[in-house]
């Protein structure tokens, strides 16, 4: 599962080859994920979660991540819309059939490889390419990515990275606030990622966010912070490229 050592150069730009991939990844996550609404709508499916639209950040996240670290130097704790991204992670290392396991798990029957029904849709957890186990409350993902950081460090693991991610609506949770806390006084190679786009599952920015302003946020941790566009594949491919790579070498945190 392992590779040999990359090198990045953080100018770096994926091969046609890296890209031609994207494209396919993003592609085929919406299509499944434009599937799995039409079974619901039909019935055929009781409930379901899915996260359209994020396919370029998604892909792009990926990618960078590929191009810094191994999946034995690797720990990530999906969003539940994370889907695309985990599905480009595991594409890059030969893990073979992640739509059919996601559509599979839909079913909630036997057949479903990741949990055999006993889990909830959307729920991944592919430990051989370093995805862990999903969960139902949102902003558990935050501690969990942070132990798992801190269990690297604890046995003298280097060159690591992990990763939680969350939606801007979850920065209203103490999880946050727990994770930013743990990721700062351990200093751990953690990052913390939020997904903004403006909206939470039931409510907006104005109705439920304390935080105005993330760079602030994260400089009161003493924790370094980046941003990028997350409709642009080339600002979040370059922006995470150079965040991984911080965390990975300095095995300090970045939000």
């Amino acid at each position: 599962m392992s590779r040999p050592e990359l090198v990045v150069d953080n100018t770096t730009e994926p091969s046609a080859e890296e890209l031609r991939l994207a494209y396919r990844v993003g592609a085929r996550s919406r299509a499944l994920e434009e599937h799995i609404v039409r079974l619901v709508n039909k019935g055929e499916v009781k409930f379901a979660i899915w996260g359209p639209g994020e396919e370029i950040h998604g892909t792009a996240t990926a990618l960078a991540l590929y191009k810094v670290v191994d999946p034995e130097h690797f720990g990530i704790v999906p969003h539940y819309r994370s889907g695309c991204l985990c599905s480009m992670w595991c594409d890059l290392h030969g893990r073979e059939n992640f739509s059919l396991d996601v559509l599979r798990q839909q079913f909630s029957k036997d057949t479903d490889p990741l949990s055999r029904g006993r889990q909830m849709v959307y729920h991944l957890s592919m430990p051989e390419v370093g995805i862990l186990p999903v969960q139902s409350p949102v902003g558990m993902q935050l501690g969990k990515a942070a132990g798992y950081a801190k269990g690297f460090k604890v046995k003298g693991v280097e060159g690591t990275i992990s990763v939680g991610i969350v939606g801007d609506g979850t920065t209203a949770e103490g999880d946050m606030h727990d994770a930013m806390n743990a990721a700062s006084v351990w200093e751990l190679p953690v990052i913390i990622m939020v997904t903004d786009n403006g909206v939470a599952i039931s409510t907006t920015p104005e109705e439920g966010r304390g935080i105005k302003d993330f760079e602030a946020y994260a400089k009161g941790f003493g924790v370094k912070h980046y941003s990028c566009d997350g409709r642009d594949f080339w600002d979040v491919y370059k922006t995470t490229l150079e965040a991984a790579t911080y965390v990975r070498d300095e095995g300090k945190p970045v939000l």
